[in-house]
């Protein structure tokens, strides 16, 4: 599987296999419970280090389909 990433790069899942453990995350700014773990995610994500890719996926349809609206909903996550 190949994924978009919201600045346009790709990340393939196969080229991960065998190499390094992935963490996915599905989640949706609606989701009030996955807007909350958040800040968890973004420790995590912080904290693992390079042996543990770490992937949010929005399962949102058409949910927040520009990338400027999502850029600014990820910028008032509280830090972590």
């Amino acid at each position: 599987m190949v994924l978009k990433t919201i600045d346009g790069q790709q990340i393939d899942l196969g080229s991960l296999y065998g190499k390094q453990a992935v963490y996915l995350k599905f989640w949706a700014t609606w989701c009030v419970p996955r807007r909350e773990q958040m800040p968890h995610f973004e420790r995590t994500f912080g904290s693992a280090g390079p042996d543990l890719g770490v992937i949010a996926i929005n399962g949102g349809f058409n949910d927040f389909a520009q990338t400027d609206a999502m850029s600014s909903f990820l910028r008032g996550l509280p830090d972590t």
